[in-house]
């Protein structure tokens, strides 16, 4: 999970940049900040609860990172939206990809039990 948020930090950093923004480190604290709703968001159907009450919470962390993306950097909601989407596909990505590294090595270190007859 924390690849993830460094991941998507990088990211919309190098992504609000592009238009002139230099967010100086606060990139990550509003990262972590909207995560952290949206984790929630996320968490809530574990408890039991139906889809309709989690929906609208995960959905209005995207709806706050958009506009506080708008607030810091000054760029448009479309390219909020866009940051946004692709930062978490990237975050996704890294994710697997760790997962698989790590499923392989532990696989290749761990060797497997020999039957007892």
């Amino acid at each position: 999970m924390a690849v993830g948020y460094w991941v998507t930090a990088l990211f919309m950093g190098w992504w609000t940049k592009r238009k002139g923004c230099d967010s100086q480190g606060r990139m990550f604290r509003l990262v972590v900040a909207v995560s952290t709703i949206g984790l929630v968001g996320l968490l809530l159907p574990v408890l039991g609860l139906p889809a309709w009450v989690s929906t609208p919470i995960w959905l209005y962390s995207v709806w706050m990172a958009i506009h506080a993306l708008r607030q810091v950097c000054g760029i448009s909601t479309g390219y909020a939206l866009g940051g946004i989407v692709l930062s978490s596909l990237l975050a996704v990505l890294a994710i697997i990809l760790i997962g698989t590294v790590l499923g392989v090595v532990f696989a290749i270190i761990v060797s497997p039990a020999t039957p007892v007859l």
